[in-house]
């Protein structure tokens, strides 16, 4: 590995590739493209195919699958030549204590991209998921009319438009809890808890925006 390594392939006025980053890349791309072909070719007509599910959406499901493939591909090529450029690296907050570390807001050219996808992603699971939900609650229609027991029986309708309705935010705010955390943002605190310890005043904790993006997607 370390031999490789030191194999430059590219020198451009300091930048430089290596045949381990190149061998890397193929590894990557090679991995996620069979995982796209096995999605688009295999598992996706498969569940497409199945009774009750909506073909409309497989096209958009296909070009999101793709969308977050390539996307991926693009992150890793920028982590692994290290030209992910930092767009914002500041200081958000000063330390909590005075040993502590203080709180960054890191923006980098992939942090944009997976934030995107993170939303996209989302989307594309509250509409799969979805679906799947409906497929069940129409199975379960189907298994009520073969009993002699639908007069006593709780139709799942009732519970299927809920529980779609909250899928939806949940999704979307572990989108937002993968965000917060990709760019320090979920470290942010508020103004901490003060304790007196032997005559000194103590900083005893704090609530972060990671503790409250956690209790809402606790409670969702």
């Amino acid at each position: 590995m370390e031999q490789m390594s030191d194999i430059n392939l590219m020198d451009f006025n300091g930048f430089t590739v290596s045949l381990l980053q190149v061998l890397g890349i193929l590894a990557v791309v090679i991995a996620l493209l069979s995982v796209y072909f096995l999605l688009v070719r295999r598992i996706l007509p498969w569940y497409f195919d199945k009774d009750n599910i909506s073909k409309r959406n497989y096209k958009r499901t296909v070009r999101v699958v793709r969308l977050v493939i390539f996307s991926a591909i693009g992150i890793i090529i920028l982590r692994i030549l290290n030209i992910d450029v930092k767009l914002v690296d500041e200081i958000l907050q000063k330390a909590m204590t005075d040993d502590g570390p203080p709180v960054y807001l890191t923006i980098k050219v992939s942090t944009i991209v997976e934030a995107l996808i993170a939303f996209i992603v989302a989307n594309l699971l509250d509409l799969v998921i979805g679906e799947f939900l409906v497929q069940r609650f129409h199975n379960a229609e189907e298994a009520e009319a073969t009993t002699n027991f639908a007069a006593n029986y709780e139709k799942p309708g009732r519970g299927i438009s809920r529980r779609i309705q909250a899928l939806r935010p949940l999704l979307y705010t572990l989108a937002v809890i993968f965000i917060a955390n990709h760019t320090g943002i979920a470290d942010y605190y508020f103004p901490p808890f003060h304790d007196m310890v032997e005559g000194k005043d103590v900083i005893t904790g704090a609530i972060t925006v990671r503790n409250i993006l956690t209790g809402v997607f606790i409670f969702l």
